[in-house]
């Protein structure tokens, strides 16, 4: 028989940020590292998820043209780091 557990919005590991919350509900020691499932809250300012709308509607050819991306960037108040790590 399979186990199954349930954790709650708000339950899990949480980190909490000035501009955001997230909870980790499942690591990468459930899954032998295949992932990590985590519920992220933003505190401000909202629309993020339009954010993520425009990104699923560019081409390839979009995320490699910076102006577009900086002003993309500019408009949903992101401040990009840098690249992601190896």
């Amino acid at each position: 028989m399979k186990q199954c557990t349930v954790i709650l919005p708000g339950g899990g590991v949480g980190y909490d940020w000035s501009a955001d919350h997230t909870f980790v509900k499942v690591g990468a020691e459930h899954t032998d590292g295949a992932y990590t499932l985590m519920e992220d809250n933003l505190k401000s300012p909202s629309g993020f998820d339009g954010y993520l709308a425009e990104l699923a509607t560019m081409t390839e050819a979009d995320f490699e043209d910076s102006e577009r991306m900086a002003a993309l960037n500019e408009k949903y108040d992101l401040v990009e780091m840098g690249p992601v790590p190896d």
